[in-house]
């Protein structure tokens, strides 16, 4: 999990905070092949409460959550620091608001979340960056009529 280690001096700022986006880009464009692509093969996320372990369990986990083709998301990141750990690790922190349509929650309603986010980061062999750890609590949760 999350610990406080120590930095080096210059992470890559640009190529973490472009992993957000991307995370960003393929949960709210519907395609989890490209979230799970966005994590190490045994990556871990957590969303929530529930922790899941790995690319194929996490391309499950979007398979299911965009069944509904009606449930759309954006999300919006803010207060993003990156600290690096190593030359191919880094540590994210950020805000998320994640605005969603949910019908199985409300057809009547827009669901906005805010939450904060803990990530480990890897330089993969390829010049990508991936989630080791991507690690999400929720502060507080609203509805907003549509």
């Amino acid at each position: 999990m999350i610990d406080n280690q120590t930095n080096i001096a210059n992470p890559d700022v640009r190529g973490v905070t472009a992993l957000l986006h991307r995370f960003s880009e393929a949960v709210d464009r519907r395609r989890p092949e490209q979230v799970a692509a966005l994590f190490t093969d045994d990556g871990l996320f957590r969303p929530g409460e529930t922790e899941i372990r790995g690319r194929v369990a996490i391309e499950a986990l979007y398979r299911e959550r965009l069944s509904d083709l009606r449930r759309t998301t954006r999300h919006l990141w803010s207060n993003i620091e990156v600290r690096g750990v190593t030359e191919v690790e880094a540590r994210v922190t950020a805000i998320l608001t994640n605005y969603a349509f949910e019908p199985k929650v409300s057809e009547t309603q827009l669901q906005m979340r805010i939450g904060d986010l803990e990530g480990l980061c890897a330089l993969g062999e390829d010049g990508c960056w991936r989630f080791v750890e991507h690690l999400y609590t929720r502060v507080f949760a609203t509805s907003l009529p549509l």
